[in-house]
């Protein structure tokens, strides 16, 4: 999605958009095209989740939602996979009635329909079977503000629990602190910036609430083996990568132009979709 020249989608989704009513929607990282060409400013949207840190940082001026689709408006935007079949039957029950909806999704056989609302990862309390919804609300605040760490004594507060139980808390259920594990998620949000972004390691210290670039050097390096710059350095001695091959999973796609080449194809990742008219598509993330 950063590397591929979509001036040619571009072009003609905006004279589509421009001459017609046609919904233009995105499914995936579909979503990374049309805040591209700007369709997404002021608006609310969806992308994959492993797209969310980088996608923050370039399109600040979209409103990026955890959702597993986005509906409303004539962009509707969905995360990808199953996402894609729950934003499919809304559009179909919007047009034509919920019975019509229900009956497509019986005949798919999909019972697990969701709403627009739906987190897209599982929860914390499903993943380690932890019911316990002030620890639940305390990981919740702390994943808002990783660019601006709050102490625990606070957070503690805004729970209206004291700040040993809220060690206890994580201590029990997470065997951690409350400070390491904060700094674990800014660490890891750190590593997916320098991975996913053209960003300067001093914007991500930044972005991650590391006012001294020293300091983030030496935490970092504690907690993966090397320091921000040597992590890039090794990075862009393995590019530049296939086209199609996925630089986080290590999967190869299917193939397509390289970087900068023009097609008059359009791409299936941010295709027109006529009210009405929805037309099932589910990307790989």
């Amino acid at each position: 999605m950063q590397t591929q020249d979509h001036s040619v989608l571009l072009t003609s989704l905006r004279r589509k958009d421009r001459l017609t009513r046609t919904r233009i929607g995105a499914l995936c990282s579909g979503s990374w095209v049309l805040a591209t060409g700007g369709f997404l400013n002021g608006r609310d949207a969806a992308i994959h989740w492993d797209y969310h840190d980088r996608f923050m940082e370039a399109f600040p001026e979209v409103n990026l939602l955890r959702n597993v689709f986005v509906a409303d408006g004539k962009y509707p935007t969905a995360s990808g996979g199953t996402a894609t079949a729950d934003l499919m039957l809304h559009l179909i029950a919007e047009d034509h009635g919920q019975d019509l909806s229900v009956a497509l999704a019986d005949q798919i056989v999909y019972n697990a329909v969701r709403e627009a609302t739906a987190v897209q990862k599982v929860s914390l309390q499903s993943r380690s079977g932890m019911r316990n919804s002030h620890l639940a609300a305390a990981i919740t605040r702390t994943r808002d503000h990783l660019d601006s760490p709050i102490a625990p004594m606070i957070i503690a507060q805004y729970l209206g629990i004291s700040t040993r139980q809220l060690e206890r808390l994580f201590g029990k259920y997470l065997n951690a602190s409350p400070k390491k594990y904060y700094m674990k998620m800014r660490l890891e949000r750190a590593r997916h910036l320098l991975v996913q972004t053209e960003m300067s390691i001093l914007d991500v210290a930044l972005a991650c609430g590391f006012e001294i670039p020293g300091h983030f050097a030496k935490v970092y390096r504690t907690a993966f083996g090397v320091t921000p710059i040597m992590h890039r350095g090794r990075l862009s001695q393995t590019a530049p990568r296939p086209y199609g091959h996925d630089s986080l999973t290590g999967r190869r796609g299917c193939k397509g132009p390289r970087s900068g080449q023009q097609t008059g194809r359009t791409s299936h990742a941010a295709q027109p979709m006529e009210v009405g008219k929805p037309a099932f598509r589910a990307d790989r993330p």
